[in-house]
């Protein structure tokens, strides 16, 4: 049976050495390098050619582990990933999946034979993700499809809205105040805040203090620009 050549790319060097030498006993297992920092992934991927590559997620920067998939993957597309992370983070999970990730765990030395079963798996594509790491996934992706819906009722509401009333509430976005925004427009204070009660009751809304924060989260004017 031909050995499965797997690599790991972790900042720390003990740990690069400690995972070689948990694994080395491992007769389906051939070590083929290491390196120490992303920037120095790209060669090892050409020059060593793994199957499966154990790749930490923060290193240079806190997610270049992440940043690096995309390209790693351009140049050996069948490669397998598995990332190591100290931090259970539902984001860092969610973001790696979606760069072309293929599992995800904790690091845990200690977990030698789970860590070789792991790169088998990846590797004849029958991997599992952990059971809290699948929860976590799945509660991030209901967010993220939360908020698309959210997002798309947003911009149905900005398109009933007037030039007006559309360039008054995206002053307020970006800061200005009731009395920036009549100075600047030159209308009354008066005609201002009729704009904005038309505003509010177009999103049903009951205060600019509600709403605001709610456009803000969705980053609704930066994807209109």
């Amino acid at each position: 049976m031909e050995k499965i050549k797997w690599a790991v790319c972790d900042d720390a060097f003990y740990s690069c050495y400690i995972y070689v030498s948990k694994l080395e006993s491992i007769e389906a297992l051939e070590s083929v390098g290491h390196c120490l920092k992303s920037a120095d992934l790209p060669d090892l991927i050409r020059t060593k050619e793994p199957d499966v590559l154990l790749l930490d997620i923060q290193m240079e920067s806190t997610t270049s582990g992440i940043d690096i998939i995309p390209i790693i993957k351009t140049i050996k597309p069948d490669l397998k990933i598995i990332m190591l992370t100290g931090y259970d983070n539902e984001d860092y999970i969610y973001q790696a999946f979606a760069n072309g990730a293929d599992n995800y765990l904790l690091k845990d030395i200690s977990l030698a034979e789970q860590i070789a079963s792991t790169i088998m798996d990846v590797y004849q594509g029958t991997a599992h993700v952990p059971t809290g790491i699948a929860k976590r996934l799945a509660n991030k992706t209901k967010r993220v499809e939360t908020g698309m819906q959210s997002l798309l009722y947003m911009f149905e509401i900005m398109t009933k809205l007037s030039p007006s009333e559309y360039d008054i509430l995206k002053a307020l976005y970006n800061g200005e105040s009731y009395k920036q925004i009549a100075s600047s427009r030159f209308i009354t204070d008066s005609t201002l805040r009729n704009h904005i009660s038309r505003i509010l009751k177009k999103f049903k809304s009951p205060s600019m203090k509600a709403l605001l924060p709610a456009l803000q989260e969705l980053h609704v004017f930066e994807y209109l620009h």
